[in-house]
This record gives structure tokens, C-alpha cells and sequence, in this order.
């Protein structure tokens, strides 16, 4: 089993650009940091991108979850590829429309579910969903030990309302104020290694130059706030996404602009990062131990050449009488492997034929949803083409066929084997 890392995928504009959250890529980061503290080396983590992760068809990977989804997007990736498994670390989901039951299934097998905020814990506890409140796994990052001795002070998206606010309060700070936005929209952008470079670039730039950082940006003042570097977190609206790190920090709106203290805040929480760290490091290490060594072997098997299954049943399929071939109407005669196997081979070579009922002494109930019926409801498929499927009762099919005027090749062909 490999191990991966969710990372920023760019949204593509009509101009042929590209637009992207750099602060979403911390959250890549942050998930590295874990990985090394595990001892699992940057280069040997496999970089999946968001709207490619449906594609997936590589090795068995191990993928945590940190990442922010909408209904739309999480209707679009999840159930994940078979050869991803999830560990939900802190899951960030809103939407209004109800939780599919084949994801809360999904999440439930996977739980419990560590959330990012306290608005998708609910949703989960609401469809009996086993989560608890996490955080976002930037706050997991190290702290830095020069962070804040910088001159700078970065206004990281600052709304509208706070630059009008400010404009009168500038003698409130001294030092060089530096504007930067985390959205990019230039089209390098969509070179993840090239996006890699930049937020790390920034990352050392904020932990080396920074004497203050204002940001409405969550994914700028949590690894900040982890790293010690001192924040002012400011927004036109709190979010529910927010539902976490407000233990933390105090957010300012327009409302509370006027208590603001111009030195940020700095916080110290080692031994809830710890705590954090030691929670995600735990689960991941579980889910290798739950899924690791079955994966392997899994993975082994499943890449293996494989054998021309089904030769004997499309070898059959040849005698079909020519008007037969295409699309047809047929009944099958055993409901066991070698009924199911024929079915899946007829269904691949002729897509378009219909099973209109199966036969069979012992069995009741459905078959792929056709119903199961004795062998004396054949007399009523009077047009339908009949393959015998069962190699113990042959002898019994063909001759209550022969009673009921069939002729083999004609009306029915005998499809049995020993090996199903």
C-alpha cells in the first residue's frame, strides 16, 4: 500500500486561465508534515489531484481526508475508486440537500469520521454517523521558532470593510504592509509542482517576514496560528467552516472592528497539537493495519494477466442460429454459477438480448431481478431462445425440452461444464 495526499486542483476559465486557492495547498502541506513525522519520506507520497481521483487505478493507496465538499462534489468522488482508502481526518461538509444513504453507508464504514467543523459533525451524528470535532490538520503545523520577529505586516484577502476600517487607524501599526491574495489565476498554475514551489515560498516567506499577519483566509490563519506567527483573523461573515478554530482565536467582523488589538493574537496550544498529531498518526497507522497487508496481496492478484474466462460459454454462443444473433429474447435453465456466468457472458456479447425468466427445481426468488420459476412455467416462453445452464440437471432440461418440441441449436443450446 502507497500513501497520498489530496492537492489543490485549479478550476480552468474561459480565458484560458486558471484559478486556484493557495491556501488550500497548506492543507497538502499539513498532510506531509504528518506523513514525516511518521518517518514516510515527501518524494515517496503519491500527489492525487481532486478532479482526477475518480480515475484512479494504481496501487492500493491510503488517502487522508481534509478537504472542504459541496453536495455536487461529493456526489462526484465519493464512493472513492476501490484502490483508494479514506481516512477521514477532518472532513469539511455543507450542503442543504440530504445525505445519499450510499454515502452515509460509505462514511459509516469508514467511521468515525474526524470533521473539520462542527457543521458536518452534525450532519454526520444526524444520519448516525459515528464523527467528532477535529479541526483543520493545518493547526498540526510546527512552530516556528523566530515566528513574528519579522517587519513585515501581510494583509492576506482582506475584506473591503477592514481596508475602509483601517484607513483610519494607520497609525495603529508600524512596519512595511504587504497585500497578497492566496487566489492565483496565472495558467502555471496548473503545474501542481509549480503551485508546490509558490506555497512554499510563501509559507517561509510569512514564517521569516512576518511581525503580523491580517487574514480572512481560514487556510492562513490556522498554519499561521500553529506556527506562533501573531493573527488577526478578519471577515465580513463567520462561517460555520470557522466552527473550530474560534476556541482559539477571536474573529473580528465590521460589528467589532473597534476592539481589535493591533498586536494579534498568539497562541499556545502544544498539547492540543499534539493531541492532533497523535490522533491522525493513529488512525492512519490503523487503517494500514485494518487494510495494508490484504491490499498487497489484493493488488498482487489483481494485476495479474488474465485468463480467456468464459471461452467455453462464447465458443457456444458461435452455434447460435444467425437470426438469433443481436437482439433476442431467452430464458435460462439453472439459476447457479455456470446461470450466472452465461448470463454475464451474454450480456457482454449481445448487450441487447433480454432474460425474460430462469428455471430452476431448487431455487426461488430473483436472478440479476428476473424471476425464478419451476420448469413447468416453460411451456409459456413459447418465442424465447433456451440455454440449459446446469450440468446436474441436463439430462432432465433436454428432455422436458424434447417433450415440449424443441430442437437443440434451433430453440435451445446445452451450455454445461463441470467448472461453471
Amino acid at each position: 500500500m502507497k500513501y497520498g495526499v489530496l492537492v489543490v486542483t485549479p478550476i480552468s476559465s474561459k480565458e484560458d486561465r486558471s484559478y486556484i486557492n493557495l491556501g488550500d495547498w497548506m492543507q497538502t502541506e499539513a498532510v506531509l508534515y504528518i506523513y514525516e513525522r511518521m518517518g514516510i519520506k515527501r518524494e515517496d507520497v503519491v500527489r492525487i489531484e481532486l478532479t482526477e481521483i475518480h480515475r484512479y487505478d494504481g496501487e492500493y493507496l491510503l488517502l487522508p481526508i481534509n478537504i472542504n465538499l459541496s453536495f455536487n462534489w461529493i456526489i462526484d468522488i465519493i464512493p472513492l475508486p476501490p484502490r483508494i482508502i479514506p481516512v477521514f481526518l477532518g472532513l469539511s461538509y455543507f450542503s442543504a440537500q440530504r445525505l445519499p444513504q450510499e454515502l452515509a453507508d460509505y462514511f459509516r464504514f469508514y467511521a468515525p469520521i474526524g470533521c473539520r467543523d462542527e457543521f458536518t459533525m452534525e450532519i454526520m451524528r444526524a444520519n448516525h454517523i459515528p464523527a467528532y470535532l477535529y479541526g483543520c490538520v493545518t493547526a498540526t503545523m510546527p512552530r516556528v521558532e523566530h515566528a513574528g520577529k519579522g517587519n513585515k505586516i501581510f494583509f492576506v484577502d482582506v475584506p473591503e470593510s477592514f481596508e475602509a476600517y483601517y484607513r483610519g487607524h494607520e497609525g495603529e501599526l508600524s512596519g512595511e504592509i504587504v497585500r497578497v491574495s492566496h487566489i492565483r489565476n496565472e495558467k502555471e498554475v496548473r503545474d501542481k509542482n509549480y503551485v508546490e514551489k509558490i506555497v512554499n515560498e510563501l509559507w517561509e516567506t510569512y514564517k521569516t517576514q512576518a511581525k503580523l499577519v491580517v487574514t480572512s483566509r481560514l487556510h492562513c490563519m490556522s498554519p499561521c496560528m500553529s506556527a506562533g506567527i501573531p493573527v488577526i483573523p478578519v471577515t465580513d461573515n463567520l462561517s460555520p467552516r470557522m466552527g473550530w478554530i474560534d476556541r482559539y482565536l477571536r474573529i473580528f467582523t465590521p460589528e467589532t472592528y473597534s476592539m481589535i488589538q493591533w498586536e494579534g493574537q498568539t497562541v499556545s496550544y502544544e498539547d492540543r497539537k499534539a493531541q492532533m498529531l497523535d490522533i491522525a498518526i493513529a488512525k492512519i497507522k490503523e487503517t494500514v493495519q485494518r487494510f495494508g497487508e490484504a491490499a498487497d496481496l489484493g493488488y498482487f492478484y489483481e494485476i495479474r494477466d488474465r485468463s480467456p474466462y468464459g471461452n467455453y460459454y462464447r465458443k457456444v454462443l458461435e452455434r447460435l442460429p444467425e437470426e438469433r444473433k443481436g437482439s433476442f429474447d431467452y430464458v435460462l435453465w439453472g439459476a447457479g454459477q455456470i446461470g450466472m456466468n452465461v448470463y454475464q457472458v451474454i450480456q457482454e456479447i449481445y448487450p441487447d438480448s433480454r432474460c425474460r425468466a430462469v428455471i430452476d427445481s431448487y431455487c426461488t426468488g430473483e436472478f440479476f431481478g428476473v424471476p425464478i420459476l419451476k420448469p413447468e412455467a416453460l411451456k409459456e416462453y413459447t418465442k424465447e431462445y433456451i440455454f440449459i445452464t446446469t450440468w446436474s440437471g441436463e439430462a432432465c432440461a433436454k428432455e422436458m425440452l424434447a417433450k415440449l418440441g424443441k430442437r437443440e441449436t434451433v430453440d435451445f443450446l446445452s451450455m454445461a461444464t463441470t467448472a461453471g
